[in-house]
C-alpha cells in the first residue's frame, strides 16, 4: 500500500523530474514510515506545487488580458505603441500557451508596425530571426531589422545590432 502511496503522491504532486527521484531515493534510504508520515503530512496540508504553476498561469493570464483591454481602444484609433502592446499581448499569450495561430497573428501586427517604422517592433522581428522563431533562423536578416531599428532612433536596436558583430 505504502509504495502505491507514494507512487501515487508523486505522480501528481511532484512535477519537477529530479525532487520526484530524490523523493524516491530518500524513501528508499530511510524507515518508510517516516517517509509515508513526511508525505501523508505535505498531502494533508495540501502543499501542491502546482498550485503555484497553476496561480503563475493565471497571473500571467491576467496581465495578459489587462494589458490587452488596456490597449485595445487605442488601438482601434492608430496608437502605434497601443497596437504594439497589443502585439505584445498575442506574443505573451502564444509563448505560454503555445498557440501557434496567436502568434502569427503577433507577427502579422509586428510586420505592420515595423512598416510604419516602429522601432520595437522592427527589433521583435529582429528577435524572431535571431532566434528562428515564427521564421527560419537568419542572423543576417535580423541584423537587417535591427538596423532599420537603429536607423528610427530605437536605442533597443542600437543595442541589439552590436551585439549582432560581437
Amino acid at each position: 500500500w505504502f509504495h502505491w502511496n507514494l507512487v501515487n503522491i508523486l505522480k501528481r504532486h511532484v512535477l519537477f523530474l529530479p525532487l520526484k527521484i530524490g523523493l524516491l531515493l530518500f524513501a528508499i534510504n530511510i524507515n518508510f514510515d517516516e517517509v509515508n508520515c513526511m508525505l501523508s503530512k505535505l498531502y494533508n496540508r495540501e502543499i501542491d506545487p502546482m498550485t503555484q504553476k497553476q496561480k503563475e498561469l493565471s497571473e500571467t493570464e491576467e496581465q495578459i488580458k489587462t494589458m490587452y483591454e488596456e490597449n485595445l481602444p487605442l488601438a482601434k484609433e492608430g496608437n502605434l505603441e497601443a497596437l504594439f502592446q497589443i502585439a505584445e499581448a498575442y506574443r505573451k499569450y502564444a509563448s505560454y500557451y503555445d498557440d501557434d495561430t496567436v502568434g502569427n497573428e503577433a507577427v502579422v501586427l509586428y510586420q505592420n508596425l515595423a512598416d510604419q517604422g516602429h522601432g520595437s517592433a522592427l527589433c521583435q522581428l529582429g528577435h524572431f530571426y535571431d532566434d528562428g522563431e515564427y521564421f527560419e533562423r537568419d542572423k543576417e536578416k535580423a541584423a537587417e531589422f535591427f538596423r532599420k531599428a537603429a536607423n528610427v532612433n530605437c536605442a533597443e536596436g542600437y543595442y541589439f545590432l552590436g551585439s549582432c558583430f560581437a
